[in-house]
């Protein structure tokens, strides 16, 4: 994986378009499941927000063809959901 195949979003920076990536890679404060779906719901995934050497829990979510990508964090350390969804809609262009 190349570092330009990546998009890099977090809890504070919520983007709302997604180029044309392989990758999008979510940062956040604290450990977090991240909760995503590319077809509005229907099909559901967990990923786990892995913390680096710095403190920083990243994951890395596959886009590449994908018609759009909406999630939500459970933070496990509190535990609490995040109360709202975050959106990326592709790029058209």
């Amino acid at each position: 994986m190349m570092l330009d195949h990546y998009l890099v979003t977090s809890s504070h920076q919520r983007r709302k378009w997604l180029p044309a990536t392989q990758w999008v890679r979510i940062a956040v404060d604290a450990p977090v499941d991240i909760i995503w779906t590319t077809d509005d719901w229907q099909a559901v995934q967990r990923t786990k927000a892995q913390p680096n050497d710095l403190g920083v829990c990243w994951s890395v979510i596959p886009v590449q063809g994908v018609p759009a990508l909406t999630w939500t964090f459970y933070w496990t350390d509190v535990p609490r959901w995040e109360g709202r969804n975050g959106t990326m809609s592709p790029i058209i262009g």
